[in-house]
């Protein structure tokens, strides 16, 4: 089963050699390209884990209802067929044991889906989560578990993007 993961950047780039990181980055973002990743990625896995296993974090933010809280999102896999494509959702609330959220991304992969439509998930199956506070990006953990095939400059702007030291 192929598994496409929807990120902030792309991780690979096709670009010219002759653009800067910064450049590549911007442009991939504009893009909202995806980059697939092999359905049994161990540091893929393990980033799937932890973020099941954190998701506690994001549901305490979630409901302090506190401002300097916002970006507030999860990731989820929608599926169509043999594919997979994993999405962020926006607007994310939580009833029970439940998130619903409107996909944020454009699709590219998954055909049966479409951006700004809602959709439900149990806590146990999101694939990550995230939220931004005082300029810092926290959780993204799966963006994170890709860094190892990402050019090394990319991940240093990626890194300054996201509010995170080297």
């Amino acid at each position: 089963m192929k598994l496409v993961l929807s990120i902030i950047i792309v991780l690979m780039c096709s670009c010219s050699e002759k653009k800067d990181a910064a450049e590549r980055v911007g442009e991939q973002l504009a893009n909202d390209e995806v980059t697939s990743v092999s359905a049994g990625d161990k540091k893929m896995k393990a980033a799937i884990k932890e973020a099941r296993e954190t998701v506690g974090d994001f549901i305490k933010v979630l409901n302090s209802n506190d401002s300097s809280f916002h970006d507030l999102s999860i990731k989820v896999p929608l599926e169509d067929g043999e594919e997979v494509e994993h999405v962020w959702l926006d607007q994310v609330k939580l009833e029970g044991d439940s998130f619903s959220g409107i996909i944020a991304n454009d699709l590219k992969m998954v055909k049966n889906f479409k951006m700004g439509q809602s959709v439900t998930y149990k806590k146990n199956e999101i694939t990550d989560w995230m939220y931004i506070k005082e300029g810092v990006v926290h959780g993204n953990i799966t963006l994170k578990a890709m860094f190892h095939a990402m050019d090394p400059e990319e991940v240093k702007v990626i890194k300054k993007m996201m509010g995170w030291r080297e």
